[in-house]
């Protein structure tokens, strides 16, 4: 009911073999049926300055607007590592 101009979704990487790979996509579908374009990534933490290996998968998602690869493309901007993502103020 609140539909946030921003989802952020974490998991472990099991979610992406979960069921043959079938609950990912349920997870994708229903976000992208509530509007929003979307990214995904797995990270691993000791990539960030954490000193343990702890994997999970990001899924981001943006409010659509009615042009969802935009909004997709706004999604997996916030995903690619080091860029600097624009936003609406930009």
């Amino acid at each position: 009911a609140l539909r946030p101009r921003w989802v952020l979704v974490e998991n472990v990487p099991g979610l992406l073999s979960s069921n043959g790979g079938r609950d990912f996509g349920v997870v994708l579908a229903t976000l992208a049926e509530l509007g929003y374009g979307l990214g995904w990534r797995l990270l691993d933490s000791r990539f960030f300055g954490v000193p343990q290996r702890r994997r999970r998968v990001f899924i981001v998602g943006a409010r659509a607007h009615g042009d969802p690869r935009a909004a997709a493309k706004r999604a997996g901007e916030v995903l690619a590592v080091g860029a600097r993502v624009r936003t609406e103020r930009d």
